[in-house]
């Protein structure tokens, strides 16, 4: 916090500034003028994706990754509805190609100690269409029109459906209670709080789980957000998961939804 007489506060922020050490957590921040008090609010998980040169249709991007980062992949979802993924190499770079007409969306996803993360979701037009890929059905009203439409998606993509089990559902809803009583949107809430470890409380044992959160005014709108949503459309379109555990809540005139993905999910000891 920088308190000073309002003419006084651009300098002051600007000393602060330059008394700080490079960091990503600079790269944004919010500002606020009120009775000559200036709060700035860092972001440390924000990066900036830079455009390398483009060669056909491979187009690259060059990130910085914040402290504490690891694991950073780029993750893509083609006009088609397709997902892409690719590695972020030692020196921060990332290719992909991109030769399908239309708006792409990209995110950027790493791992932090509290688990992975978005960190970055832009669009990228390609061509000189822009095609917008799942428009929002209105039919989905309640968690079993939130499976249909997921396991709608899964077979005109040629994936198996999903089979909802009753374990993942009593996580996911107690998690999505959660979410909307704290009026918040995480993945993990608290250290120790991961989807893993809610599973692993539950007694329930899995070799693979993941995991989409969203808020939204309705469950049409959170489903396709989530759908075009690079990070999360990969969830859905994950050829190792066999199961689903859906929870909804609904608090402030807001929907929480948790979607909860494993493979071959059991109770410990059976």
């Amino acid at each position: 916090m920088v308190r000073g007489a309002p003419e006084d506060l651009p300098a002051a922020v600007s000393s602060w500034l330059a008394g700080r050490s490079p960091s990503p957590a600079l790269a944004r921040c919010a500002l606020r003028e009120r009775d000559g008090t200036l709060a700035l609010v860092l972001v440390p998980r924000l990066v900036e994706p830079r455009a390398q040169p483009v060669n056909g249709s491979l187009r690259a991007w060059q990130i910085t990754p914040p402290e504490g980062a690891s694991e950073a992949t780029l993750v893509a979802t083609a006009p088609d509805g397709t997902v892409a993924r690719q590695a972020f190499d030692a020196a921060g770079t990332a290719a992909l190609p991109m030769a399908r007409e239309g708006t792409w969306s990209l995110q950027v996803m790493m791992t932090f100690a509290s688990g992975p993360a978005p960190v970055a979701l832009w669009e990228e037009v390609v061509g000189a269409a822009s095609a917008a890929t799942g428009e929002t059905d209105r039919s989905i009203t309640n968690d079993r029109h939130l499976l249909g439409a997921i396991n709608g998606l899964r077979r005109a993509h040629a994936l198996a459906p999903l089979r909802r089990d009753p374990l993942l559902d009593l996580v996911a809803r107690a998690h999505a209670e959660r979410l909307a009583a704290q009026g918040r949107v995480a993945h993990t809430p608290a250290p120790d709080d991961s989807p893993l470890d809610r599973l692993r409380a539950a007694g329930v044992v899995t070799s693979r789980v993941a995991e989409n959160i969203a808020r939204a005014r309705s469950l049409a709108v959170a489903h396709a957000r989530i759908a075009r949503s690079p990070g999360h459309r990969a969830n859905l379109l994950e050829a190792e998961v066999d199961a689903i555990g859906v929870g909804v809540a609904h608090a402030g005139g807001m929907a929480y939804v948790v979607e909860l993905f494993a493979t071959r999910p059991t109770l410990a000891g059976r």
